[in-house]
């Protein structure tokens, strides 16, 4: 059986290349300093807490006091999740409306807590200095979905689907993103 992770990876690429960059986008930079997010407070005696932007005042501070080319130009941050729910949990049973992208804009399947993943990428591109940048900041939404887990939701079972259903699901997945216009990529 094919390993369809790799397939909906190569699609998500080619379809945000093909499909999301447009003549006046800027590409990466040639060198890039860049953090990781990750912003869910899980403190515990306490409730799990999504707060978007978390990080956004210490990359500042970061920023302020580094030299030109060592300031984080890059914000990876979690942003969303893809998900299966198919019948009896039996890959063989999915179609498409059973795998999920719980990405915003749009996203409106209740089980995803939509309220909670839908700022990420707008509160560090409002909240991080990019003047100090010379308005070179890019935040690239990190969307991930667990393969080796058995909890509602999980992607347990994906690379057992038939092949056309992962393709259909990696554009759903580069359509969701591509329809996101502060999106340079997506990791």
């Amino acid at each position: 059986m094919k390993n369809h992770t790799v397939v909906l990876i190569i699609l998500i690429v080619a379809s945000v290349s093909g499909v999301c960059l447009s003549d006046n986008d800027m590409p990466f930079p040639g060198y890039a300093n860049a953090a990781w997010v990750y912003d869910i407070s899980n403190n515990p005696g306490t409730t799990r807490r999504y707060d978007p932007g978390y990080f956004a005042e210490s990359l500042n501070r970061y920023n302020q006091a580094s030299a030109a080319r060592h300031k984080i130009e890059i914000v990876y941050t979690y942003a969303g999740s893809l998900e299966m729910y198919c019948p009896g949990k039996r890959p063989e049973r999915c179609d498409i409306d059973h795998l999920v992208v719980g990405y915003p804009p749009g996203v409106e399947d209740k089980r995803l807590h939509r309220e909670r993943k839908l700022e990420t990428v707008q509160a560090y591109l409002q909240e991080i200095n990019s003047a100090a940048l010379n308005g070179e900041l890019r935040v690239v939404p990190v969307i991930d979905g667990v393969v080796n887990a058995a909890y509602s939701g999980s992607m347990k079972g994906f690379n057992e689907l038939d092949q056309t259903l992962a393709e259909r699901y990696a554009d759903k997945v580069a359509r969701r993103v591509c329809s996101d216009p502060d999106v340079p990529g997506v990791q």
